[in-house]
């Protein structure tokens, strides 16, 4: 009986210790926040698994200087309402410290607000430069992008249309009633006017509508030298087809969302469409990883992919940084933070909380139906 006392104490001392186990090592438990199964779930699903592969990637690897990762992952339904009820769950009870934000940008302007009250900072693949700017252009504390912004985008493609393909006259048709298409679309003819370019043309839509024929047609007697179509991935090919459809022979500009639907549209989107894109696929890293995704989940890898695992980069270089999961320490690291990408080197601003430096390619898709590099810019500090 004392034999027996004496190895239950034994087992209730090593439980207590973490005796011959790793249970008292650190966890850093990040939360993401993905739409799976709404309108971008596309895009959802290819962001958690890409993070869902370098977690197991880094955990395999012995973690973060011993320190293994935790997700914790949540269905947002690409629905706002969804979005805030999940952060404040896995903020209340799985007690995440940091969370990977997806990369719509209506959630991103909802929880912008919210994370100053939680205090747990969101590393997100959103655009809107709303998401982590207050109207002041004061940063919001606990807001990262881990992107480069609407503006910056935009500014990127305005640039090489009128530098590169020697457009001066632009129209936009865009979806008015999505905060992801007005963020790029209200840049975007700012950078054209500022550059010395002119908009002579700009038509909208709702979600629901399918059919674009009246509002290009008019853009046609406009005489634009290059449309610019910054909408959701559904919408861009139909925009691309109609707008051949009907006669327009200019050239076709569009937001870093064009792959993978763009193909959808068949050969009327070849050679004439240009879009800033995250990743060139000339990258030897890049064609690796998407050689191992593909052949893992036989799944499209799209440029969100590649943004969520620069997020997953951003929380593994602040907690090296840091070197705690305390919520208020990863968000100060992140701050002024510099961290190795997928396309480079880029920084997180301490003003505006977007990367600094993060270059761009611009892509076309050519006759074979490849995406072809046509340049590399670096994205400014807007």
């Amino acid at each position: 009986m004392k034999r027996i006392r004496l190895i239950l104490a034994a087992v209730v001392l090593c439980l207590v210790m973490g005796c011959g186990s790793s249970s008292n090592a650190e966890e850093l438990v990040i939360g993401m926040l993905q739409d799976l199964s709404g309108a971008t779930g596309l895009q959802g699903i290819g962001q958690q698994r890409g993070v869902q592969m370098k977690v197991e990637e880094i955990n395999n690897a012995g973690g973060i200087n011993g320190t293994t990762i935790r997700l914790v992952e949540y269905d947002i339904k690409a629905d706002v309402t969804e979005s805030i009820n999940a952060y404040r769950r896995m903020i209340e009870l799985d007690k995440v410290s940091i969370v990977i934000g997806p990369s719509i940008s209506n959630i991103g302007i909802a929880l912008a607000p919210l994370s100053e009250v939680y205090k747990i900072p969101v590393v997100g693949a959103f655009l809107d430069d709303r998401t982590v700017q207050k109207e002041d252009g004061s940063a919001y504390k606990y807001m990262f992008m881990a992107q480069p912004s609407a503006s910056q985008q935009a500014e990127v493609i305005v640039k090489y249309a009128i530098n590169e393909l020697g457009a001066k006259n632009f129209a936009v048709l865009y979806n008015a009633g999505n905060a992801y298409c007005v963020s790029l679309y209200m840049p975007f003819v700012k950078f054209v006017e500022e550059i010395g370019g002119n908009v002579v043309a700009i038509e909208t839509f709702q979600d629901a509508d399918r059919d674009y024929r009246t509002q290009l047609t008019k853009i046609k007697d406009a005489q634009p030298d290059a449309l610019y179509i910054p909408n959701y991935p559904a919408q861009v090919p139909l925009c691309v087809q109609q707008a051949r459809e009907i006669g327009f022979e200019g050239a076709l500009l569009g937001a870093n969302n064009m792959l993978p639907t763009i193909f959808l549209a068949g050969d009327l989107g070849y050679n004439t469409t240009y879009f800033p894109y995250n990743i060139i696929f000339d990258n030897e890293d890049i064609q690796e990883f998407d050689k191992e995704f593909q052949e893992r989940w036989e799944f499209e890898t799209n440029a969100q992919v590649f943004i969520a695992t620069d997020a997953l980069s951003i929380i593994v270089a602040a907690y090296e940084k840091a070197g705690s999961t305390n919520p208020e320490a990863l968000t100060e690291a992140i701050e002024g933070i510099t961290v190795n990408g997928w396309m480079g080197a880029f920084t997180i601003s301490e003003e505006t909380h977007k990367p600094i430096g993060l270059p761009m390619g611009i892509l076309n898709i050519i006759d074979d139906g490849q995406p072809n590099t046509l340049a590399i810019i670096s994205t400014t500090s807007r």
